[in-house]
């Protein structure tokens, strides 16, 4: 059974910081392996990481959960154009979004009760999360794995 929620995080301002540059460096491990892949038509994972894991760690601060993360959301990207060009990859090549979504897994993310811990760019930082009547209080003996998407907010 999967249960999906989406929290609204309570950060301050360093956290803010944080998130934000590892969002940019996330971004640019996305888009090595894409324009690598897409210019030598290549859209094998393990061909892409070769070609970017080292290049990668040398020019991000990312830790290698997440340039791995990154490196399967463009393999996923590719493999869609190769399937819809019909392997001709006659198309525009693809960028990736201003704000992408970072992928976190079990290894990269803990969710407890009201705070969640994320692997950045400068280690792991737990953030706490607003609480909502939806989200179940007991977190316990479940496999995270979550999504981090920049929603642009005029609250502040």
């Amino acid at each position: 059974m999967i249960i999906s929620r989406k929290l609204k995080l309570n950060t301050n301002e360093k956290q803010k910081l944080i998130l934000s540059d590892t969002l940019n460096q996330y971004k640019i491990a996305i888009d090595i392996p894409l324009s690598y892949g897409f210019q030598n038509k290549i859209s094998n994972g393990i061909e892409l990481h070769k070609y970017s894991y080292y290049l990668l760690r040398k020019q991000t601060n990312l830790p290698s959960q997440l340039i791995c993360s990154a490196r399967c959301k463009a393999t996923e990207v590719l493999k869609s154009i190769r399937s819809k060009t019909k392997n001709k990859f006659n198309t525009r090549q693809p960028k990736p979004h201003m704000f992408p979504t970072i992928r976190f897994d079990q290894h990269s993310c803990t969710i407890k009760d009201n705070t969640i811990k994320l692997t950045t760019s400068q280690g792991r930082i737990e953030i706490p999360f607003i609480k909502y009547d939806f989200v179940n209080k007991n977190f316990k003996n479940i496999s995270t794995t979550c999504e981090l998407q920049y929603k642009y907010s005029t609250d502040e």
